[in-house]
């Protein structure tokens, strides 16, 4: 009997290393083919953008209808929730703006904050919309 199982044993580290081996397998091509939707979804138009102070201007305001609203909603809704996850976006490319990145790189810098999207409020969808009107807004 301790035999058998001494002889066993090399057989079933084998098969565990197999099937290590193929769950990390699985794993390296799910995560290169996550790496191409994330730059995709963070590769931006290379302009026209508006100048670095109209962007300034433009996301301030934008900002500022987003702080508004968060005054008059109710901090326990996802509408609250939602709205405060799109105030963080606009300041995150508004932040990169006045660190002295361009249009362009203060965009990528703010996807890049929502691809991570801390809130866990937006689809993929609603990314794509906030990553076209932002677009949209300094275009």
């Amino acid at each position: 009997m301790k035999s058998t199982i001494i002889h066993l044993l090399p057989l079933k580290l084998i098969l565990i290393g197999l099937i290590l081996i193929g769950f990390g397998t699985g794993s390296v091509s799910d995560m290169h083919a996550q790496s191409h939707v994330n730059d995709s979804f963070l590769s931006v138009p290379n302009g026209p953008y508006v100048s670095v102070q109209t962007a300034i201007d433009r996301l301030e305001t934008q900002c500022k209808i987003l702080k508004g609203q968060l005054e008059v909603l109710d901090p326990a809704t996802s509408t609250y929730r939602t709205v405060e996850a799109k105030y963080d976006y606009y300041s995150t490319i508004l932040q990169a703006l006045y660190d002295g990145k361009t249009v362009k790189e203060s965009l990528v810098t703010g996807l890049t904050a929502l691809l991570n999207d801390r809130y866990n409020v937006f689809t993929k969808q609603e990314k794509d919309q906030i990553k076209q009107e932002s677009i949209s807004l300094l275009s």
